[in-house]
């Protein structure tokens, strides 16, 4: 999310062995104890594309587990004319990510530790089903062991200078 900006949309295209794709909901806070989170699981065939519309990565989690046993995948016809049809449990996924210019690299801001902060959505506390707040996070932690400055600030897109975004968008229609 730190170069692609805040809801934004991401198409993966699945090509070979069948493999699933799970979507986990995360539960703002306030909903916590009057309902459970539900999960989703996509079957992601031989030629499948998914869309991840704006707000998904604010609002679930996703991933593609990894499983014990997969199917095969089986080519509609041989590579050559007269060859066997061999099976293979082999799977490429090609991802494509629109990056806003206004999240390029030297516009990201740095830490303590002088390192190119993440940013993270408010996936906890958002409210009315509405995603409004981002931080920026120090990231120096993960690459050093833990040792980091914890350093962490909202984002402000007017303050920093970025365009609108799709929820901009949608509260001034």
């Amino acid at each position: 999310m730190t170069y692609l900006g805040p809801m934004c949309t991401i198409a993966s295209l699945s090509l070979g062995t069948r493999r699933i794709f799970s979507l986990r909901e995360v539960i703002p806070s306030q909903e916590v104890e009057s309902r459970r989170a539900q999960t989703f699981n996509i079957p992601l065939p031989h030629n499948s594309l998914i869309i991840m519309h704006a707000s998904c990565q604010e609002k679930f989690k996703h991933s593609v587990p990894p499983q014990s046993s997969m199917d095969l995948f089986r080519p509609a016809h041989p590579s050559e004319p007269g060859s066997p049809i061999e099976t293979s449990n082999c799977r490429i996924n090609i991802t494509f990510r629109f990056y806003r210019p206004d999240f390029r690299p030297p516009s990201i801001p740095r830490c303590k530790c002088d390192v190119p902060m993440i940013l993270r959505p408010d996936m906890k506390h958002r409210s009315d089903d509405r995603m409004d707040k981002y931080w920026w996070s120090c990231y120096s932690g993960v690459q050093n062991e833990g040792n980091g400055c914890n350093m962490w600030k909202v984002m402000d897109m007017d303050a920093e200078g970025r365009g609108s975004s799709y929820r901009n968008t949608i509260k001034s229609c």
